[in-house]
């Protein structure tokens, strides 16, 4: 026996050091885990900083060319007069040969603002010239003679921007996805001009986003605050509502919009991490907000976990079998001293369990489970023992009967359980005003018996009279709702 218990002690001891150790592993796996994922958020941030740098790089340098337009003295001397045909035709020609520099510029019109109204050929074309009007453009010439006050991005000009970014749409007249860049024209502080550059979105998304990749999953996307996406690896994705395209892409669109910069969701049943960021913007210049973000798979992330995890089972059970062989050693050693506290400890809950339940049998047998008194016959061997202790003296025990009037009815009208209630009412008033020379018990149904011992017969009277008022004056709750006395 007492090899059993020792051998289940010490297999106790090691399930706990199991325990233990695993507890531990997994802690460290997860720290592991949660350092992989920071590292990736970390990467993600770097990247998505050197994209959003490279955007804004990359508008700047054509706001910047747009400005270089513009304070071209030919293209100034035009706006002026825009009738004269030469000066027409030198700003088309170094318009031509600059697109000729920037191959992603789809266009670069000039819309001018003079009061002069003529008529004049471009391209076998008949123009109608008015203010505001489309005067010149690159080699594509797609713009000439067209209205440029309808255009969103000309509007802002004249009212003050010193540039303004488009967002991102369908050029009907080019057939393809462009943004805008345009600046003001000025003639001594008039605005008598604005240069604009259209650029190719499909070619700066494929130079400045689509050609980034990061290991097998990492990539980055663009999309602007109308939730639509701008640059994607998947081409079908590109130009659409997120919404349009999965609900899945509708929610990671609506976590970059909200300003969320660190996230993961699930995109078609693969656990990503997206790393997102706003170019920052001045909505005074530009209709949108454009967002850049980046995304990879959790699953690649963690491809060094499977390593990390052997190298951490295999030490671990290095560590387990040195333990096991201490703890075994030890356990040797103090086998005895073990046994005897068990044993000791063993007794010392057996006494205690028997004095408890021992305690508890003698309560069940004399103490009225309701109302907590005494029962009939513990209260008449109580009374008999008293009676031998007094010699049977008259004068130093006083007894008396109490029963509830109209109990019956109680019961009957709302229920034994509210005539329990009642009850326990009763049997608290009694324990709380018989005081130490007094003992009540429960004679049965409603009657209660009283005994005071060791006070005279009018003390005993006065006693039990001040037991009836308070009953007379406890108000009892019936059902939560209705109070009654009880006399």
């Amino acid at each position: 026996m007492r090899v059993k218990k020792s051998k289940v002690m010490f297999l106790l001891i090691m399930a706990v050091l199991t325990g233990v150790i695993i507890i531990i592993d997994f802690m460290i796996y997860k720290n592991e885990y949660e350092e992989l994922k920071e590292h990736a958020y970390n990467m993600g941030q770097k990247f998505v900083n050197h994209g959003a740098n490279t955007v804004r790089n990359y508008i700047d340098e054509h706001i910047v060319m747009a400005n270089t337009i513009a304070s071209n003295e030919s293209v100034r001397e035009m706006c002026i007069d825009p009738q004269n045909e030469q000066l027409r035709n030198e700003v088309t020609h170094y318009l031509e040969e600059t697109a000729k520099i920037y191959p992603s510029y789809v266009n670069i019109p000039i819309v001018v603002f003079s009061n002069d109204e003529f008529e004049y050929e471009y391209k076998d074309k008949l123009i109608d010239f008015k203010y505001g009007t489309v005067l010149v453009d690159s080699a594509q010439g797609n713009f000439v003679g067209e209205n440029g006050l309808k255009f969103g991005y000309v509007n802002p000009i004249i009212a003050g921007s010193q540039f303004y970014i488009s967002e991102v749409h369908y050029s009907v007249l080019n057939r393809q996805h462009v943004f805008v860049v345009s600046v003001p024209i000025y003639n001594n502080e008039e605005l008598v001009g604005v240069s604009i550059i259209a650029l190719n979105m499909a070619e700066f998304a494929q130079d400045h986003i689509l050609d980034f990749y990061y290991k097998e999953s990492g990539y980055l996307t663009l999309n602007d605050d109308r939730e639509i996406i701008i640059a994607h690896k998947r081409p079908d994705f590109n130009f659409k509502y997120t919404k349009n395209i999965s609900e899945e892409v509708g929610r990671i669109g609506e976590k970059v919009i909200s300003g969320e910069t660190r996230f993961s969701c699930t995109f078609e049943g693969n656990e990503k991490i997206y790393v997102a960021k706003s170019l920052g913007f001045d909505l005074k210049n530009s209709r949108t907000q454009w967002y850049i973000s980046y995304t990879q798979q959790i699953e690649e992330i963690m491809e060094p976990m499977p390593k990390f995890l052997t190298i951490l089972i295999s030490i671990s059970i290095i560590v387990f079998i040195l333990l096991y062989l201490i703890i075994w050693l030890i356990f040797k050693r103090f086998e005895v001293k073990i046994e005897k506290v068990s044993l000791k400890h063993v007794n010392k809950n057996l006494e205690r369990r028997v004095t408890d339940r021992t305690y508890e049998l003698q309560r069940m047998t004399n103490i009225d489970g309701l109302t907590n008194l005494y029962r009939k016959n513990t209260f008449v061997e109580l009374l008999s023992k008293q009676i031998e202790k007094s010699d049977i003296n008259v004068d130093s025990i006083s007894l008396a009967m109490l029963d509830l009037d109209f109990f019956k009815r109680i019961n009957d009208k709302y229920g034994h359980i509210e005539g329990d209630k009642v009850l326990r009412v009763v049997s608290k008033c009694l324990r709380e005003n018989i005081g130490k020379d007094g003992i009540a018990g429960r004679y049965g149904g409603e009657e209660f018996i009283i005994m005071f011992s060791n006070i005279t017969y009018d003390e005993a009277i006065s006693k039990i009279e001040k037991i009836r008022s308070v009953l007379e004056n406890t108000e009892i709750m019936i059902n939560e709702e209705i109070k009654i006395n009880v006399t």
